[in-house]
């Protein structure tokens, strides 16, 4: 009998463990999708200090020559957006000095739309893209959406 005990104690500590994974593992999921959720309910946009006539946003040139994806992040280290499946842009606050060139990076295994000061930017799974920011009114804030969420990042352009 106290071989049965043991066996049985055994299995019901492996359960525990297992539905403890689990539980964890939802959570984890859980935990990274209320900020997605969160801009996917807002209704209200804040008012951008631009105007899509006063930004101007240039994609960069998709022809021959373009640059490999790993030349580009050490190019664009400190000037990069990345946004995952859910859209969640990193980092979501940036400053730049006017004119800026940033690199999109769609870090998902689906094809994202990003926009900025009235542009928008069609980037496949695991694409990038490069654009040019030129503000005629300084200092500006730019909100970049992505698909259906709302300011998912914020940009300051400064003189």
């Amino acid at each position: 009998m106290e071989k049965n005990q043991k066996i049985v104690i055994g299995v019901v500590v492996a359960l525990v463990v297992i539905i403890g994974l689990v539980v964890f593992i939802k959570n984890m999921n859980d935990n990274s999708q209320p900020a997605s959720t969160m801009t996917n309910n807002q209704t209200q946009t804040p008012p951008a200090t631009t105007t899509p006539e006063q930004a101007t946003t240039t994609p960069a040139s998709s022809a021959k020559g373009s640059m490999a994806y790993t030349d580009a992040v050490v190019k664009y280290k400190d000037r990069r957006i990345q946004f995952t499946q859910t859209c969640q842009a990193s980092p979501t606050n940036m400053v730049f000095k006017n004119p800026v060139t940033l690199m999109l990076d769609n870090r998902s295994t689906i094809t994202q739309k990003i926009t900025i000061a009235g542009k928008t930017y069609t980037i496949g799974s695991y694409k990038y893209t490069v654009i040019t920011i030129n503000q005629k009114t300084l200092p500006a804030t730019l909100y970049a959406n992505c698909n259906s969420s709302n300011n998912v990042a914020t940009i300051l352009m400064e003189k």
